[in-house]
């Protein structure tokens, strides 16, 4: 008789940790993953392009927003303990005293600013644009801010905005078609769809 009051509880509790675990490796796959693909870049002074702001844009899509700001609080996390996953295979345990700071403080910000933008009940390819736009003006922003503490705010601007401006249209004209397909909403369309 005890074991049958107890079994239901046994089944919630081995749930509750098969769940935790389950999400723990998403964030871990996908911090992972973020740090795979920060290996591709083109190296340039003070700041490397490199695709990792195209997969900024996508991990809140993919994971959805509170998983993909714990991931690249991990990579920041891997990045601190002198783990070779920034752009290039860099390591650089102070990598928040760089150049190259207020870019990646920025990142767990937009994961946060896009999941919350694109909800499960509108989502729509405005919304998508509309969310990397915001994030890339913020990445942008909080970039060459940081990036003023090396050189003046004018030149941090020549060369930590300037330089990268085609990239980022093309970066974000190709997460929109990308989280379109994948939520399959059509392009121009406005109506509500599943997201996230």
């Amino acid at each position: 008789m005890n074991l049958q009051v107890l079994s239901p509880s046994l089944d919630q509790g081995l749930l509750k940790k098969t769940f935790f675990l389950r999400e723990l490796l998403h964030v871990i796959g996908g911090s992972l993953f973020f740090a795979a693909c920060s290996q591709i870049s083109i190296p340039l002074y003070p700041v490397p392009i490199s695709l990792q702001t195209f997969f900024v844009f996508l991990l809140p899509l993919f994971l959805g927003r509170n998983k993909a700001v714990l991931a690249l609080l991990f990579y920041l996390a891997e990045a601190t303990m002198g783990l070779p996953v920034l752009a290039g295979g860099v390591i650089e345990p102070l990598w928040f005293l760089g150049t190259r700071a207020g870019y990646l403080l920025s990142w767990p910000i937009c994961a946060y600013l896009i999941g919350s933008i694109i909800t499960k009940k509108r989502c729509t390819s405005l919304r998508l644009l509309s969310s990397f736009i915001a994030s890339q003006v913020l990445i942008y922003g909080l970039g060459a801010l940081f990036l003023s503490r090396f050189f003046s705010f004018e030149m941090s601007v020549k060369l930590g905005i300037f330089p990268f401006l085609p990239s980022a249209v093309l970066k974000v004209i190709v997460a929109t078609l990308v989280g379109g397909f994948y939520f399959r909403i059509p392009m121009g369309k406005v109506e509500s769809s599943s997201c996230i």
